[in-house]
């Protein structure tokens, strides 16, 4: 990908459709701020890059996800979905109770 194509990728964020990269959407409306951090993981000694939107957030979708459910875990609170070749999905039960 060369320079242009990157702009007009980043550009079409602020467009009123957003960027669409395969099933993952993203858009602004409007102006964004943002606030930039690299701040060292408390466990390890690992960097991590925070990016935080005190203001207008951005929308992300996702059109659709589906795969297999490789586990469950539960706590007092909520608990959390492990799923194949994606991040694990916590969940609080009291959004099961509030639908």
């Amino acid at each position: 990908m060369n320079d242009k194509e990157i702009f007009e990728k980043i550009k079409s964020i602020f467009s009123e459709d957003g960027l669409i990269e395969g099933l993952l959407g993203v858009s602004v409306d409007g102006e964004l701020d943002l606030k930039i951090k690299v701040e060292k993981n408390k466990s390890s000694d690992d960097e991590y890059i925070f990016i935080k939107f005190p203001e207008t957030k951005p929308k992300v979708s996702v059109k659709v996800i589906s795969t297999d459910l490789t586990g469950v875990s539960l706590g007092p609170a909520g608990g959390k979905l492990e799923l194949k070749n994606f991040p694990d999905l916590p969940f609080k039960y009291k959004w099961l109770k509030d639908g």
